[in-house]
């Protein structure tokens, strides 16, 4: 099993200077999850990856600093089988969403689960806005990935992990 963990580019105001992006912490925990339960794990950081790369988010006043959608695929195993997806600002929401499905379309078998505090704070919201999300990980997501993977491991569904949202008949 490959799971693969992804922040997407830190967004801000267009011309905007102030902003310090962060390491993305919480997918770092997932990591530790992964590799201690013998996964193997790839992490793709968009600001990190080219911190000094500012791009302009298409339709929008906004800009994104990291790498775009379109290098983050590129980066992507094929093999990958579930994704872990931080979204943690309600103002990156648009773009994260428009992210999410671009990968969606690429690698369509995967599972997508999506984190942090924007989909946490509105579960039902996010799934119906972005029907490519299959789970949320509600809070702290540690305990609830590794039921996830262990579930899938054993071919289970996912439908009596504590902490995860989902839509179930929609």
């Amino acid at each position: 099993m490959l799971i693969t963990l992804i922040r997407f580019a830190f967004v801000s105001s267009q011309g905007s200077i102030n902003n310090e992006p962060s390491p993305p912490i919480g997918l770092a925990y997932l990591a530790g999850v992964c590799k201690s339960k013998n996964v193997e794990v790839k992490g793709i950081d968009s600001t990190g990856s080219d911190v000094n790369k500012i791009f302009k988010i298409p339709g929008t006043k906004l800009q994104g600093n990291g790498i775009d959608i379109d290098e983050i695929i590129d980066l992507i195993d094929p093999r990958t089988e579930i994704f872990g997806i931080s979204t943690m600002f309600s103002h990156e929401w648009n773009y994260n969403r428009e992210c999410i499905n671009k990968i969606s379309r690429k690698f369509p078998k995967a599972i997508i689960v999506a984190g942090g505090e924007h989909v946490t704070a509105l579960p039902e919201y996010v799934l119906r806005d972005c029907k490519e999300i299959d789970y949320i990980a509600l809070g702290e997501g540690e305990e609830t990935w590794s039921e996830i993977i262990d579930n899938k491991r054993n071919n289970k569904n996912f439908d009596n992990i504590k902490g995860l949202a989902y839509l179930k008949n929609d």
